[in-house]
């Protein structure tokens, strides 16, 4: 993402901290391996750990979200000018629904031991 953001006209800065904070998500967000290896090494229920993780994950995407917005708002930021469409927002959801099941899925069966 960081090529792309580059070429399309965004402060090297800026482009590096919106894919350093993002990196922090993953450990935070089910299924997180890190969670599993902590939950292993101490005990404790690692579908608690997981489960315990999906509300601050989200909250923490959206805040960044928020974030990264009104920052690229205030800088006058170059955006793109695709006009938002139902249609193409149903077909990349299709397109991608096994992919964005996932998280789900993994939850479910390590939640029952599947």
């Amino acid at each position: 993402m960081y090529p792309e953001m580059e070429k399309r006209g965004y402060p090297k800065d800026f482009a590096a901290a919106v894919q350093a904070i993002g990196g922090t998500l993953g450990p935070v967000i089910p299924p997180s391996l890190m969670m599993i290896f902590y939950g292993v090494a101490t005990g404790e229920s690692i579908t608690k750990l997981l489960m315990s993780g999906v509300v601050p994950g989200i909250l923490t995407c959206l805040l960044l979200c928020l974030m990264v917005y009104i920052i690229a708002k205030r800088r006058d930021m170059p955006t793109e000018s695709v006009a938002f469409s139902w249609r193409k927002l149903w077909d990349s959801v299709r397109d991608s629904f096994l992919a964005l099941l996932m998280p789900v899925i993994i939850l479910v069966t390590i939640y029952f031991g599947i």
